[in-house]
């Protein structure tokens, strides 16, 4: 009924429709009725679990909890990690029966509920699991779709990861390509051809298509990286969803390239694409870092949390696939290759499995599009295509990433420029172009690297969302880490030999940003359950608050019963007390250590609130000494090499020798002596044909070399407290969790040597006492030169920052102390401070300098290290590179006052004293010179030389957590040889030599000196400097 109006505006009455009109809207009504029936729109999950190795029950929990969170939430389609059964990191554990047959027996469970009726939350949806198979007597690691209790197809890995930390040939082998027109029969263990009704699975790379003609495939974490990724192949034969279960580990750069490559794939090919990856520690080296994700023609539909603290998160979206049809057919290129395509993937109809099932042959993945409440979710964290944007802030991959700081690092700017404009960057929010700036040799080299930098892609036009910075993200993947680590080897704390300088603040920062992310957990209020962000709070808190009475604050432990903890709960606690109750912190000092240090360590400790000591070992250090002064040499060696073979004489056989007075008297060699003979101790010291001591063949004491010591004697000096280090921390560490135990329980520990005191403590006790994890604080870059001790405190049970390098650690101390306001100037006065291992005395009052004993600074190292290990570089190549970027330009020289003498004052440009010149003790920080190429074949020199002396050092490196992509992790990242020929002479050495020689003669200018006459800004005379009048 249509109504008009007249002239006047009023209504008239309505005129009725004819018959014509109304045979048009019921032909209009019955086309809508019979577009509705052809729906689009499909309901999609993808997840981000934190599987454990070997943990086969708690792993498959996880998985069941994940696939009635996506079932409730209405979706018909979930896909998991990679080997997510049996946890990715298996590794040897994979050869044996063991592990392939608790696989099986796991996803038999998983099957045995999708297969009971009774159990809605498991039916009807379509499940993608990543576990091991063994076919044919082969290994494969495998996606296994199951449906209702059934296999619909079992889905081997193409192309297997075997770089970097990964070694999957290993233990898997790759299904060959020209094997994918063929499906074949995989015989099924009996305990799953009772549960499924199948004797055999399809196995191979197939599509699975569904009764609404929607079509689905996978392909396996390495092949999205391959240039001949499964995905093209599969969307130019149409398949609708592409799922990707992974186990990708976090590096500063990776999560970039992920989204890049999804969306370049999507974008050239359309479809949907599903990312599922791990998250944490699942038992090595690696941390997985999550980003779960959905695209859909290129574009980000959602993405779950970065290192999420979550266990169990599904990501969800509902796509419309008509969106992915159109945009398919408007690539008119992509649809003549489809046409053409010379490998054509088989299809498998999932109403063919289920022919006698009427229920199941009908599986449509199509759904209506609808909204679900979230209440009633407990399972796991959720996180929908439709709040994305207002839910995770840290999405938007802008910013300085680890690839820009690296195209910062690698251009022309001379080392010493690297944290000034690295810091105007993130300051200037990437804008390099400073006006401000007086240098133009600084406004040439930001104009240089304008031209090189690559676009940054924003993957979400939301203004509101914010880049992680390079400092959060480092709190973060180390401290996501030490979490897992610590809750499943049931530790109750860390012990740190805390120094005051950049790495063990850097190790103790990451334990306060750990802290602090639980106290901001637990503090979640818990009365708001309506919201989506709500409910995942309140799902992580119950999760943390689970794990740590389980762990560290388990009652048992009596642990709020300290004055400092008093009346505290887990609900309440703050992050200082946490702090109290974790970290442990020692200061070791000898009479080498300067008080600023030790201020700085006792400081610092306060104010993060850590459980803090003063562990001097200078007695021990003059004890050990004085110990080894009693060593003696045979007297009848005539040689006064004490390293001789007769020089060092120790125990050959109880009889053969005494003690008296505390003092060891050796004896010769058991074949010198006759058997028949039985003397008597008192008869020995008589018997000079045996023995001989005289006092002046006693082991010489070594001295320093500021007291005229060999540097022999000078580095044994210094190892040896570098040593004891180790062995007070462990000490330590052992004792304290019983001291502080007894401190709880008012027990006086001075007082209990009584045997009824010691039986009413070890009653009291806990069976399993907690015990601390021993921390390191060894950065990338002293592991790479070699500029540490055997098995000192570097020598821990884990390393936080060891694939960090001494830039990064600076950069994220400068982020802490924006962060946590209170810390600013504490962070800024170790910043401030010259790195030093203190183990040798001031001189002059000047202390011993990391970068003067090294021969490099911090920054020449960390870029050196990016081009061995990123670039590849070998030591002529290497020196190429550098005068690439280098020559001509200023570049930084540590060098000692008798070595300033023989450099020309031709080289030298002017000194730099870092302290704002003011000058003390006879050392130069940093002398600036025009970098030739005889300067930077030098430092190329000095680097390799270090590095084959000192590789045999990596074997024996604490464990630490891969971060980035120039560790050098002898374990696994960056395996090389421990024994190397000597690097300074070599050919390859004269090689550099002879370029460097070439290169600087044709640099030479005609008619005048080699280089510009120039005047030193400070000259060096009787052990001082003092200012050149002429500046």
């Amino acid at each position: 009924m249509i109504s008009m109006y007249n002239t006047d505006n009023k209504i008239l009455p309505p005129v009725p429709p004819t018959t014509e009109e109304s045979k048009d809207a019921e032909n209009i009504n019955d086309l809508l009725n019979s577009l509705n029936k052809n729906k689009s729109f499909v309901k999609l999950a993808t997840c981000t679990l934190s599987q454990f190795v070997l943990d086969y029950k708690n792993n498959t929990d996880r998985i069941i909890d994940s696939i009635k969170v996506a079932k409730k939430m209405g979706c018909t389609y979930r896909v998991g990690p990679e080997l997510e059964i049996t946890g990715y990191s298996c590794e040897d554990h994979f050869y044996e029966i063991d592990t392939l047959e608790m696989s099986w027996l796991y996803l038999g469970k998983i099957l045995e509920m999708m297969k009971l009726e009774t159990e809605t939350e498991m039916r009807g949806i379509l499940c993608d699991i990543g576990t091991l198979v063994m076919h044919k007597g082969v290994r494969y690691n495998c996606r296994i779709f199951c449906l209702n209790g059934k296999i619909l197809l079992i889905r081997p890995k193409m192309y297997l990861a075997d770089d970097g930390n990964y070694r999957e040939h290993r233990w898997f082998t790759g299904w060959q390509k020209h094997s994918i027109p063929l499906i074949e029969d995989c015989l099924l263990p009996k305990n799953i051809q009772e549960i499924t009704g199948q004797t055999y699975a399809k196995f191979g790379v197939a599509i699975l298509e569904c009764s609404d003609g929607t079509t689905i495939a996978s392909e396996i974490c390495e092949e999205l990286f391959t240039p001949d990724s499964p995905n093209i192949m599969l969307g130019l034969e149409g398949c609708d969803i592409i799922s990707n279960g992974s186990g990708s580990h976090f590096q500063l750069g990776k999560r970039e390239r992920r989204h890049q490559l999804i969306g370049e794939a999507t974008k050239k090919n359309g479809g949907v694409y599903l990312y599922s990856n791990l998250v944490g520690c699942d038992g090595n080296r690696l941390v997985f870092d999550g980003n779960s994700m959905i695209y859909m023609n290129g574009k980000l539909i959602v993405c779950g949390e970065h290192l999420t603290w979550h266990e169990k998160e599904v990501v969800i979206a509902t796509v419309d696939l008509n969106e992915v049809r159109g945009y398919r057919a408007a690539i008119v290129s992509s649809n003549d290759q489809s046409v053409h395509r010379e490998i054509i993937v088989p299809r498998i109809r999932i109403c063919d499995i289920f022919e006698n099932d009427e229920n199941c042959k009908g599986f449509k993945l199509t759904v209506e599009p609808e909204s679900t409440a979230v209440e009633n979710i407990t399972e796991a964290s959720v996180i929908l295509d439709t709040e994305f944007k207002s839910l995770w802030r840290l999405n938007n991959l802008g910013g300085i990433s680890d690839d820009k700081q690296y195209r910062v690092f690698s251009g022309v700017q001379s080392p010493a420029e690297v944290n000034k404009e690295v810091n105007k960057e993130n300051n200037n929010n990437n804008d390099t172009n400073n006006n401000d700036t007086n240098n133009n040799d600084t406004n040439n080299n930001n104009n240089n690297n304008n031209d090189k930098k690559e676009e940054t892609i924003n993957f979400k036009e939301d203004n509101d969302q914010l880049p992680m910075e390079l400092g959060d993200e480092i709190g973060l993947y180390t401290s996501r880490w030490i979490w897992d680590y610590t809750i499943r080897s049931n530790a109750g704390g860390y012990l740190l030999p805390l120094s005051g300088g950049v790495d063990s603040t850097s190790t103790a920062m990451i334990i306060y940003y750990m802290c602090d992310k639980i106290y901001e957990i637990l503090k979640y209020n818990e009365n708001n359950k309506e919201t989506l962000k709500e409910n995942n709070k309140i799902i992580l808190k119950e999760n943390i608050k689970k794990k740590l009475k389980n762990g560290f604050l388990d009652d048992k432990y009596l642990w709020n019963t300290e004055p400092e903890l008093k009346d505290s709960s887990i609900d309440t606690i703050t992050t200082k007390q946490l702090m109290f109750l974790l970290l442990h912190t020692a200061n070791m000092p000898t009479k080498n250590n300067s008080e600023k240090t030790a201020n700085s360590a006792a400081n610092l400790a306060k104010i993060i609130g850590s459980y803090h000591m003063l562990a001097p070992i200078q007695n021990g250090f003059e004890g050990f000494v004085q110990d080894n002064k009693s060593i003696i040499k045979n007297s009848n060696d005539n040689n006064n090499n004490s390293n001789s073979d007769k020089g060092i004489v120790t125990n050959f056989g109880y009889n053969n020798y005494i003690k008296k007075e505390g003092e060891l008297i050796t004896a010769k060699p058991e074949e010198d002596l006759k058997p028949e003979e039985d003397l008597k101790p008192e008869e020995v010291l008589k018997n000079n044909k045996y023995f001989s001591w005289e006092k002046n063949n006693n082991m010489f004491s070594p001295k320093y070399k500021s007291a005229q010591g060999d540097w022999k004697e000078n580095l044994a000096i210094q190892n040896v407290q570098a040593r004891l280090r180790m062995l007070t921390a462990y000490y330590m560490s052992q004792l304290l969790p019983l001291y502080r135990w007894n401190k709880r329980n008012k027990i006086n520990t001075i007082e209990i040597e009584t045997e009824e005191n010691l039986k009413n403590i070890q009653e009291k006790r806990p069976n399993n006492t907690s015990f601390l994890l021993v921390l390191g604080s060894s950065n990338a870059d002293e592991a790479l030169r070699g500029f540490y001790t055997k098995y000192d405190a570097a020598s821990a049970d884990i390393n936080p920052i060891g694939s960090l390098s001494k830039t990064h650690l600076r950069e994220f101390l400068k982020w802490c102390g924006k962060k946590w306001i209170e810390l600013k100037k504490t962070m800024d006065d170790i910043l401030d401070t010259v790195a030093s291992p203190e183990l040798t005395p001031a001189d002059n009052g000047s202390i011993q300098d990391d970068e003067i004993d090294i021969e490099m600074t911090y920054n020449q190292l960390y870029i050196l290290g990016k081009l061995r290990k990123e670039e590849m570089l070998g030591p002529v190549s290497m020196f190429k590179r550098l005068c690439g970027m280098w020559l001509g330009k200023k570049v930084d020289l540590c060098v000692k006052p008798p070595d300033i003498g023989k450099l020309k004052n031709d080289y030298l440009t002017d000194f730099v004293d870092i302290n704002n010149n003011n000058i003390k003790g006879p050392f130069t920080k940093i002398v600036q010179a025009k970098a030739t190429a005889t300067i930077i074949a030098n430092i190329v020199t000095i680097f390799f030389d270090f590095y084959g002396i000192h590789r045999n050092k990596m074997t024996i490196l604490t464990p630490s957590v891969h971060g980035t992509g120039y560790s050098p992790d002898d374990n696994r990242y960056d395996q090389r040889p421990f024994l190397y020929p000597k690097f300074r002479g070599s050919e390859t050495h004269k090689i550099i030599v002879k370029l460097a020689e070439d290169m600087d003669k044709k640099q030479q200018p005609t008619g005048g000196s080699r280089y510009p006459k120039l005047t030193r800004r400070y000259k060096y005379k009787n052990n001082k400097y003092t200012r050149n009048k002429k500046h």
